[in-house]
């Protein structure tokens, strides 16, 4: 049972909070995006001359069967979401410009909690998500296009069990910088080729705000190249290419608080002591994808990409034992993506799909994710919208931390568009882990949420 206890020192809390990351590692690595921006057409909204204006806000009441994502101790609460956002956007046909921004509170109610639970559920309360969009794409119809990308985010994470006491905040926030700076060269109108620079700051902490411990910046440059050749009008062979490193500005080891709260927590839970030992390695990394992506005709699209990619973590010193599979090479960097888009009717599409990519973990090296999936979106009578989707994601994760996931989500929801700028929309989802090597990782939880969707 959760109960903060007057004799637990924050110390307590902090360390059992680092625990908690690792021991739930695969749901930060995988879990959905804590908000995300409602794609919009660029011919809706109010208009402003050329551009569009287009504001909107979600409301949603969301019941959830395991807020902790714990199979020991399951505990249920309403939430309650609201989540702004504004776009405008130029989709100019020789110039584009879009300017986003969103935020998202999120509050629990405090039900599904025992008696003595002084904490209820305010742990996982969320006050400061927010997200900012900038793209800006020039002489778009020209032989030279410059392209610009800026994404910043700061969200925050589920990352503890509930049979861990005295947790003072149970996410993980991450603030995310990505910049991506490209040129469009067409030597002819079928024939592209994209040179281009990224990079990505990623920083993480945990605690309630003001008081936040800092566990690890990165920084990611990547360099990359894109090549199209579109061989039929709405039919093109890709090539993508890059090449970068990731580097950490700031570990764990580097600070010194952290350190002794993990040896504090130790004293509570003996596992916390291994945290001790855990390192984040600089990186160097590679990725290749070719293949064909297009519409073949009205009703079928197909995506098939082959992908290698190598990883080095060169001051990791289990890379001279193969069997670790600290570095990723060989067999393991095969990486691919097929899906088929079938739309039998123009308000019907159906997609199969199947992916195998990599992704760092930030507390271990990188982990593999292979994951078959189906999706369906529908519209019936022009006012009624259906969705769903199921995956099983196959996740394997090598570093300091080493575990084998598989977990399955589902998704099914109805919407009704009352107006253009009114849908009420009825969802459940299924996200589990029924299997790992890790068994403090397994659990289920479903949810269900009745969301008013108001704007454009």
């Amino acid at each position: 049972m959760r109960k903060l206890e007057p004799g637990h020192s924050r110390g307590v809390r902090g360390g059992l909070a680092v625990l908690a990351l690792a021991t739930v590692l695969a749901i930060l690595a995988s879990g959905a995006p804590a908000f995300a921006q409602e794609a919009a057409d660029d011919d809706v909204g109010l208009r402003v001359g050329a551009a569009r204006f287009q504001p909107g806000i979600s409301l949603t009441t969301i019941y959830d069967s395991n807020v902790y994502r714990s199979d020991s101790t399951k505990e249920w609460d309403f939430i309650q979401v609201v989540a702004p956002r504004l776009r405008f956007v130029y989709p100019g046909a020789d110039n584009y410009f879009l300017v986003g921004a969103q935020y998202h509170l999120r509050k629990y109610f405090g039900l599904g909690t025992g008696e003595d639970d002084e904490i209820g559920h305010r742990d996982l309360d969320t006050y400061d998500n927010f997200g900012v969009d900038l793209r800006v794409d020039g002489n778009r119809r020209g032989k030279v296009s410059p392209t610009f990308n800026l994404l910043v985010r700061n969200r925050a994470q589920v990352l503890d069990s509930a049979e861990w006491p005295a947790l003072a905040d149970s996410n993980m926030y991450h603030f995310g910088l990505g910049a991506d700076l490209g040129v469009r060269i067409r030597p002819r109108s079928a024939f592209s080729i994209t040179p281009g620079l990224a990079y990505e700051l990623a920083d993480h902490r945990t605690g309630t705000t003001g008081t936040r411990e800092r566990w690890a910046t990165g920084h990611d440059v990547t360099g990359r190249l894109g090549v199209e050749w579109r061989f039929l009008p709405k039919t093109a062979l890709r090539l993508d290419f890059e090449v970068g490193g990731l580097s950490w500005s700031f570990r764990p080891t580097d600070n010194a608080e952290l350190q002794q709260l993990i040896v504090e927590a130790s004293q509570v839970d003996p596992e916390a002591a291994r945290l001790l030992d855990l390192t984040l390695y600089d990186s160097q990394h590679w990725r290749l994808w070719f293949g064909l992506q297009g519409r073949f005709s009205r009703k079928l699209a197909v995506q098939a990409l082959f992908g290698y990619a190598n990883v080095y973590f060169p001051d990791d010193p289990n890379t001279s034992v193969p069997e670790s599979r600290a570095q990723l090479t060989g067999a393991d960097g095969i990486l691919g993506r097929v899906q088929v888009h079938l739309r039998p009717a123009d308000t019907q599409i159906f997609t199969i799909g199947f992916v195998r990519d990599y992704e760092y973990t930030y507390f271990s090296n990188y982990y593999i994710s292979s994951s078959p999936y189906v999706r369906y979106q529908g519209i019936f009578g022009g006012r009624v919208d259906a969705r769903a989707s199921a995956s099983y994601s196959y996740r394997e994760i090598f570093g300091d931390i080493s575990r084998t996931d598989h977990q399955v989500d589902a998704l099914a929801g109805v919407g009704v568009r009352v107006t253009s700028w009114f849908e009420p929309w009825l969802e459940y989802t299924l996200l589990a882990v029924p299997k790992s090597t890790d068994e403090n990782v397994s659990f289920a939880t479903h949810t269900a949420q009745i969301r008013l969707e108001l704007g454009f």
